[in-house]
């Protein structure tokens, strides 16, 4: 999923790029077959959230609970502890 997402941006970054690259080619207004092709940068100023300066301290248990469950173990019965099992004849 980490990765999906870096090609994402990735595949932003890269029209980005191309797009920079056409101004610098053709300039800002310009014409491709008699249709007109504008491209233009937004620069606006972004608005920045504030960050909180004071933050909620949580209190912690000192002593936490610790439950231990008992694990079931599985055996199988046929199983053959000492030997292997034996082998396969060949298909006639």
């Amino acid at each position: 999923m980490r990765t999906l997402a870096v090609l994402f941006a990735a595949l932003f970054m890269f029209a980005q790029g191309m797009a920079q690259a056409h101004v610098v080619e053709f300039g800002a207004s310009h014409e491709h077959d008699g249709v007109a092709c504008t491209v233009s940068v937004l620069g606006e100023d972004q608005a920045i959230a504030p960050v909180p300066l004071e933050t909620e301290t949580v209190p912690v248990d000192e002593s936490p609970v610790i439950t231990l469950r008992p694990t079931k173990t599985v055996t199988f019965q046929n199983a053959h502890p000492c030997r292997a099992p034996p082998p396969r004849a060949p298909p006639h």
